[in-house]
């Protein structure tokens, strides 16, 4: 995907950007506190599906382990639940698939430094009315943590028509605007992503075949918006 948003520059070029071998460590068994989590049915496909405050999930769980663990910066952890999702405040607020962080640490020379990580659901297929199943949440959160690790990187302001729940926006989030656009590769659905041309309404775009993401899902550049 990299390769084909910056074709311009590097089709002559033998460039690519690849994940390093994962080292998975075992799995861990979370008890959620009542307050803050329940176990529900999907409304789609009536299979029970796990709900939990992101407020309580990130600090206690994902930070947690994190130290627990004793990752360090050089490394791009990723955690996944299965048919696990967040909301904020309240279960109505579902459904927050995956998302990505930066979490400034210390590290053992007492240096301030910045710890990223990811965390994404592995969902079974038809829990959403969009085709986002297997790897797809992950596949979002891996493209976006590339784009804006520390995500501080602003853009133009854009607005997706596709998925129009992310309002008007300046964030450099390049799954946001194609959230449901999916594909498959040897059996998992990977996302569509925005290319940098899109958010930066670059005319032609930079992308291969002047495309704007990597399917071609938008012919154009971002339209523009006022944020209120």
């Amino acid at each position: 995907m990299q390769r084909a948003e910056w074709w311009k520059y590097v089709s002559r070029e033998n460039y690519h950007v690849l994940l390093g071998q994962p080292k998975v460590y075992p799995t861990v068994n979370v008890t959620v506190p009542a307050n803050v989590g329940l176990v529900d049915s999907n409304p789609n496909t009536g299979q029970p599906e796990g709900l939990v405050d992101i407020n309580w999930f990130d600090p206690i769980v994902i930070q947690g382990l994190i130290t627990s663990l004793g990752l360090r910066v050089n490394t791009f952890p990723i955690f996944l639940t299965s048919n696990t999702f967040l909301y904020e405040g309240n279960p109505s607020q579902c459904c927050i698939i995956g998302y990505h962080n930066a979490l400034p640490t210390t590290d053992a020379h007492g240096k301030t430094v910045i710890q990223t990580y990811a965390w994404a659901t592995y969902n079974d297929p038809g829990m959403f009315s969009v085709p986002i199943q297997d790897i797809n949440a992950l596949s979002h959160e891996v493209a976006e943590w590339y784009s804006d690790p520390f995500t501080d990187n602003v853009t133009p302001n854009w607005i997706s028509p596709i998925a129009p729940q992310y309002g008007c926006n300046n964030f450099l989030e390049v799954g946001d605007p194609l959230v449901g656009v999916t594909f498959t590769v040897n059996g998992y659905h990977p996302q569509d992503i925005a290319f940098y041309s899109w958010f930066a309404k670059q005319v032609p775009s930079v992308g291969i075949r002047g495309q704007y993401t990597y399917l071609g899902t938008f012919s154009g550049p971002s339209p523009v918006c006022p944020i209120p």
